[in-house]
């Protein structure tokens, strides 16, 4: 199940957002792991892969974090790194295309899922950020 990022709401105003996300984003990371094990071991690939791996489970650490933030700006920073990792996902993601590697099937859902995380993470900064500017002195 998919969430349309339009539909995507601060954890505030829903509360199965973090826990649904937390959960797509958990399942993303396994699903990279798995995908980066189709790509052939060769030394030119081996830059990517790591890099892949690293941005790819990133975005669901750095979400448990803000799930635990203990103010907005926390929040709006740690919603900014998940962001920041899921276009550097999609990015590896892109080469991997190009250069025709790795599973087809997996890597077109991977990428598909990351574009998708992209809109959510924006939809929820542009939020933050718009909540904090009406209310600067609150905290959550």
């Amino acid at each position: 199940m998919y969430l349309s990022s339009k539909k995507i709401l601060l954890k505030e105003k829903n509360p199965e957002f973090g826990k649904t996300l937390s959960k797509r984003l958990f399942d993303f990371s396994v699903n990279v792991i798995r995908f980066l094990s189709t790509i052939p071991t060769r030394n030119e690939h081996l830059v990517f892969k790591i890099q892949l791996s690293r941005a790819g489970t990133s975005m669901g650490a750095n979400f448990e974090e803000v799930q635990a933030a203990f103010s907005r700006k926390e929040f709006i920073c740690k919603m900014a790194i998940c962001l920041k990792e899921s276009r550097e996902s999609n990015y590896w993601l892109r080469i991997c295309d190009e250069l025709n590697l790795g599973d087809s099937d997996q890597r077109l859902q991977l990428l598909a899922q990351s574009l998708e995380f992209i809109k959510i993470f924006t939809s929820s900064l542009k939020t933050a950020r718009a909540n904090t500017a009406k209310n600067p002195t609150s905290n959550h």
